[in-house]
């Protein structure tokens, strides 16, 4: 393991070393499989294909989508499948919660899997409403907004997530909107203290 991570630190921009860090994924230590992910990360394009083929495997498929999604553009490759695997109810919603983060990381890129973000959304008890709500809002598909609004909560004194996440989400999609400025502040603190990360982030930056 030491020697695959070593290869993966120096260069895992080389072909030859990206079948031995996608073979480290599977290790039981978490500290092996992060420093795997990082050199994968690395790599760009060139690990997309072995990394899209690991999407059909069930225990590595949430591990895939997220290095997938640490590539970013250059795994622009992966969209379809992704989508095609955030449709199926099959998919544990831990690898659906990595699909979700990694199809926000493409941008507009990833224009196509709004409808299924969207399907979502609609569900009022899907436990990956306010990651689909913030995937929808990095991919920048303002025509999502009516549907956004419409899921914003009843209460106006709401702390619920989706209270939060929501008017953030359409004043990143239509910042010039005033209304929609004052929606998001009163909100930003409470977001900074969202369970995930990549939302903390998103609102810090």
């Amino acid at each position: 393991r030491e020697a695959v991570l070593a290869v993966g630190k120096v260069g895992a921009h080389t072909q030859q070393a990206i079948p031995s860090l996608i073979a480290v994924l599977g290790d039981r230590s978490e500290a092996v499989k992060t420093q795997a992910i990082w050199a994968l990360s690395r790599a760009g394009a060139k690990a997309v294909p072995p990394l899209i083929a690991l999407l059909g495997d069930e225990p590595m498929r949430g591990t895939a989508a997220m290095v997938l999604g640490q590539i970013g553009p250059p795994a622009r490759g992966a969209i379809p499948e992704l989508i095609k695997l955030l449709s199926q109810p099959d998919v544990s919603p831990a690898a659906q919660h990595e699909i979700v983060i990694a199809l926000s990381r493409f941008g507009a890129a990833a224009g196509e899997a709004v409808p299924e973000l969207l399907k979502i959304l609609a569900d009022e008890q899907h436990p990956l409403r306010a990651d689909a709500v913030w995937a929808i809002a990095n991919i920048g598909d303002k025509n999502a907004i009516p549907q956004l609004i419409r899921a914003f909560p009843a209460d106006e004194n709401s702390t619920s997530e989706m209270a939060t996440v929501l008017p953030l989400a359409v004043l990143t999609l239509n910042p010039e909107n005033e209304l929609f400025f004052k929606l998001a502040f009163n909100r930003g603190v409470a977001l900074l203290q969202h369970e995930s990360n990549a939302v903390k982030q998103a609102t810090a930056t």
